[in-house]
């Protein structure tokens, strides 16, 4: 009796039909395809607060409507800006292939970083914890991205800068009242 081997099945891309000749869904306002595995960058607000993701979808076989999952990381607007004062960085390290690690402003652990593996060069967005006082180590929040696709998501930094300052536009300024007694 012969062992078989599992192969891990790639998700299909519901948004390149080139990949597997289907009807492309159309994207929301705000959302950009890095590429055929998924991988969305969207511009949205939770409570107040308007943040870039970038997340995995999978395709919902019911309703047919894009879903995100857990695999992804928001960078609020201070860690975009510095996300991209780290690009030309970024790509040197791409150019030469060293591995390197940026950390981005805040106090939330997310890191920037070119690494190889299996002979590619990967660039992960990636909050990391302490797991003590000296070691940061990677949780699930955060994705990895192919050259091609971090190439992708150079061309959409002037869009999601727009759509940053849409979505701020759209909130009612609070200013703080002191009362003299």
């Amino acid at each position: 009796m012969a062992l078989q081997m599992k192969t891990r099945q790639q998700p299909t891309s519901v948004l390149w039909p080139e990949q597997n000749q289907q009807q492309p869904i159309k994207l929301e306002e705000n959302m950009w395809s890095l590429g055929p595995r998924n991988i969305l960058v969207t511009v949205s607000e939770f409570a107040g607060v308007v943040k870039v993701h970038f997340r995995h979808y999978n395709q919902d076989p019911t309703s047919q409507k894009l879903v995100p999952t857990k695999k992804g990381v928001a960078l609020t607007r201070d860690e975009w800006e510095d996300l991209k004062q780290h690009i030309t960085r970024v790509e040197e390290h791409i150019r030469y292939k060293e591995e390197n690690t940026w950390i981005l402003s805040g106090d939330r652990n997310i890191l920037v970083k070119v690494c190889q593996y299996v002979g590619q060069t990967w660039v992960h967005i990636r909050q990391y914890f302490n797991s003590d006082a000296y070691t940061l180590t990677p949780t699930k929040r955060g994705v990895a991205l192919t050259l091609k696709e971090w190439a992708t998501l150079k061309e959409f930094i002037t869009k999601v800068d727009e759509a940053f300052e849409g979505k701020s536009q759209s909130f009612p300024n609070f200013y703080a009242i002191t009362i003299d007694h």
